[in-house]
C-alpha cells in the first residue's frame, strides 16, 4: 500500500476511479490494519476530489 500511495502521490497511478470499490472495501474492512485502512480512505478522498 505504501508503494501504491507513492505512485499516486507522484502522479504515476492512473484511473484511480477504477479501483475505488477495492479501496472502499479495504478502508471498511476491520480485519485490515488501521494504517492501511486510513491510507485507502485517503486515496478514496483524492479520487473523489479528482472527479469533480
Amino acid at each position: 500500500m505504501n508503494s501504491f500511495a507513492d505512485e499516486v502521490k507522484e502522479g504515476r497511478a492512473l484511473e484511480m476511479g477504477t479501483i475505488s470499490p477495492t479501496l472502499a472495501a479495504i478502508a471498511d474492512d476491520t480485519a485490515v490494519i488501521q494504517r492501511v485502512r486510513l491510507r485507502a480512505a485517503k486515496m478514496l478522498e483524492q479520487v473523489a476530489a479528482d472527479s469533480h
